[in-house]
C-alpha cells in the first residue's frame, strides 16, 4: 500500500510539473527560457527570469517584468509594455519605449525620440545620412576628416563641411561645385596649402545646372564682387596666392552659392 502511494505521489508530482507553463510566473524565478521555432507570437505575461539563451522565430511581446541573463535573439518583433532587463545581447527589432539606462553597441537603425536622458558614446558612427532636427550641443570637440585635392576634381554631398585643402597641383585645373539644390545648407570651405604664388585655383559651378556664384571679398584697398552669372569661375590668382588663402561657399537656394567667407585676392574668371 505505501508503496502504490508513492507511486501515486511521483506521478502526481510530475503531471504538476508538465502543466506549470515554462515561460509564465507570478513572481521572480530564475528558469529555461522557452525557444519558440514555429513562427508563432510568444507572450510573457509574468515576471521571469531566465538564465539561459532566449531564441524567438516570431514575435515576442514582454507584458511583465522580464530578466534575459542570456542572449536574446528574436527573428520578429520584440514589444514590451513592462520592463525588461538583459545581461546577455539581443539581436533582432525593438519596439516599444525603452525607460533607462541601454549599455552597449548598437548595430541597426534607431528611429523615434530620445527624451529625459543623454546618448554617451565613446565612438559615434554613422555611415549613412543622420538628420538632426533639434538642438545638438556637444562637451567635446566635432572631428572630420580632411578632404585633399592635388588636381581637377568635382566635390559631391560628402564634402559638405568638410575642410577642403589644395596644393599646388591644382594650377590650372578647376573644382567643380556640385549642383546646388542637392547641398543646400552645405558649405564648402577650399583652403590653398600648395606654396605661395604656385598655382591658380579655378572653383567652377556645375556647367549644366546654370548655379551662379554670388557675394563679394574685401581685400585690403578694394572690395571684388563676384558676377554670380550662371555657371560663371572664380579663381584665386597665381601671382599673388598665398598659403592659407581660402574661401568658402555655402548653397542657399537650388541655384546659388554664397561667399560666406574668403581671405587672399580672388577675382572672376
Amino acid at each position: 500500500m505505501k508503496m502504490k502511494l508513492f507511486v501515486f505521489a511521483l506521478v502526481f508530482k510530475f503531471a504538476l510539473v508538465l502543466a506549470t507553463p515554462a515561460y509564465a510566473q507570478s513572481s521572480f524565478q530564475t528558469q529555461r527560457c522557452p525557444t519558440c521555432s514555429q513562427g508563432i507570437v510568444s507572450l510573457i505575461t509574468g515576471d521571469t527570469v531566465c538564465s539561459n539563451n532566449l531564441t524567438v522565430s516570431g514575435n515576442l511581446t514582454v507584458a511583465g517584468t522580464q530578466t534575459f541573463m542570456g542572449a536574446q535573439t528574436i527573428a520578429g518583433a520584440l514589444t514590451v509594455t513592462g520592463v525588461t532587463t538583459g545581461t546577455g545581447g539581443f539581436v533582432g527589432a525593438l519596439t516599444g519605449n525603452v525607460t533607462g539606462n541601454v549599455t552597449g553597441n548598437v548595430t541597426g537603425n534607431v528611429s523615434g525620440n530620445q527624451s529625459g536622458g543623454s546618448v554617451a558614446a565613446t565612438t559615434l558612427t554613422a555611415s549613412s545620412t543622420a538628420v538632426i532636427t533639434g538642438l545638438s550641443s556637444f562637451n567635446g570637440g566635432w572631428l572630420t576628416t580632411i578632404r585633399s585635392v592635388t588636381g581637377a576634381d568635382s566635390l559631391t554631398s560628402a564634402d559638405c563641411n568638410r575642410p577642403i585643402t589644395v596644393t599646388a597641383g591644382i594650377d590650372g585645373s578647376t573644382i567643380i561645385l556640385p549642383e546646388a539644390s542637392t547641398v543646400i545648407g552645405c558649405s564648402f570651405k577650399i583652403i590653398m596649402i600648395g606654396a605661395s604664388g604656385s598655382a591658380l585655383l579655378d572653383i567652377s559651378p556645375l556647367d549644366s545646372d546654370a548655379d551662379g556664384i554670388v557675394g563679394s571679398c574685401t581685400l585690403a584697398a578694394s572690395v571684388v564682387t563676384f558676377s554670380g552669372t550662371a555657371d560663371a569661375d572664380i579663381g584665386l590668382t597665381k601671382a599673388t596666392g598665398l598659403i592659407g588663402d581660402h574661401i568658402t561657399l555655402t548653397a542657399v537656394s537650388a541655384s546659388q552659392f554664397i561667399v560666406s567667407d574668403c581671405e587672399g585676392i580672388w577675382a572672376n574668371n
